[in-house]
């Protein structure tokens, strides 16, 4: 063994010989065995849970709806992060799962979780759980003018609507749009002519006001 290593120390060109082809047929034999893909699918263990709530608020979402469920999640065997995202009208729930838990195991001890709640509000509608799939985003369309943002919105709606029921799309999502707030201006002057405070006027209008959802109003 000694004298093999001799050898090849004193005969630098048949060792660089060797390991060039030692590298380079190795690559060529396993070369036809290597996967490879331009763009691989990963595998996530993730479960999605979609609770609609027709008309509701994000903020009503997220009150009655995505913070029962974060809740009722914590704490549960293999399950790694819970987020939460309450938008217009639904909540959604993303839950990732340890790579060494038993994944379908714990998908159906989620799904029996989420069935047990029976504080979700009357008009929100069944929860849907189901594994994750990877969604590709394949082009976002930007729509602008010189018209209010309110024109522009219902515009961006009409569109949102009509790319959605496409059978090609599985899903589309508006963003960047602003939430609509109601902002109630009161001088000094008034507030002394009717002999009233703030704190008088906000007790008034939160005992005037029912929070519940709208729905949408058409014309």
């Amino acid at each position: 063994m000694r004298g093999i290593v001799t050898w090849f120390v004193n005969n630098s060109v048949p060792a660089n010989l060797f390991m060039f082809f030692l590298i380079f047929g190795g690559f060529f034999i396993s070369y036809p065995s290597i996967k490879a893909e331009f763009f691989p699918t990963p595998d996530p263990k993730a479960v999605t849970i979609v609770v609609p709530y027709p008309g509701a608020s994000a903020s009503e979402v997220e009150a009655s709806i995505s913070s029962k469920i974060e809740d009722r999640l914590e704490g549960v065997a293999g399950i790694k992060k819970i987020k939460s995202n309450s938008l217009e009208g639904r909540g959604v729930v993303s839950v990732r799962i340890f790579a060494s838990a038993d994944f379908d195991n714990t998908v159906e001890e989620i799904k029996t979780i989420i069935d047990g709640i029976t504080t979700f509000p009357e008009n929100s509608e069944e929860p849907i759980v189901k594994k994750l799939e990877i969604v590709e985003k394949v082009l976002d369309v930007v729509i602008y003018g010189d018209v209010d943002e309110n024109t522009l919105l219902n515009v961006t709606k009409s569109i949102n609507e009509e790319v959605k029921n496409l059978s090609e799309v599985s899903f589309t999502e508006i963003y960047g749009n602003r939430n609509r707030e109601i902002l109630i201006e009161i001088s000094e002057n008034s507030l002394e002519k009717y002999n009233l405070t703030f704190d008088e006027i906000a007790l008034a209008i939160n005992m005037g006001s029912i929070d519940l959802p709208g729905g949408v109003i058409s014309s």
